[in-house]
């Protein structure tokens, strides 16, 4: 918006830093609601945020005998033999390329950190 007032403006007046004022103000934060729901302004608002950054990436702690407890409960289906064998087996050459030819161009790296256009590319190769 900035960029195109100034390019076909005769110049920047009063009417541009009015505009600029206005963007500025939609962007200001004035008031936030804590966890008790109370609206909160000016010194609060650090505060606010303070705690709800700490407890986003709070880690619980999580007893390894509650999940095993959940686990052996049968809360999870058993899986036929026929399901295991499919699961177990071996990933074919053919299952590999359509899976490579199936991902999606310019896109974030997996964990291995390679693009899926690296894949395409050395799509050949893998096959010796």
């Amino acid at each position: 918006i900035t960029q195109n007032y100034f390019e076909h403006a005769n110049k920047p007046g009063r009417w541009l830093a009015y505009k600029l004022k206005k963007e500025n103000q939609k962007r200001t934060i004035y008031q936030l609601v804590n966890k008790n729901g109370v609206i909160e302004t000016d010194s609060k608002k650090k505060v606010i945020v303070r705690e709800y950054f700490e407890n986003l990436y709070k880690q619980d702690i999580v007893d390894p005998n509650k999940i095993e407890e959940y686990l052996k409960e049968g809360a999870l289906h058993p899986l036929s033999e026929n399901k295991k064998e499919i699961l177990n087996k071996e990933i074919t050459l053919s299952e590999l390329k359509k899976a490579i030819k199936k991902q999606k161009s310019n896109k974030t790296p997996g964990p291995d950190g390679f693009p899926s256009e690296l894949y395409k590319e050395i799509g050949e190769v893998l096959e010796n």
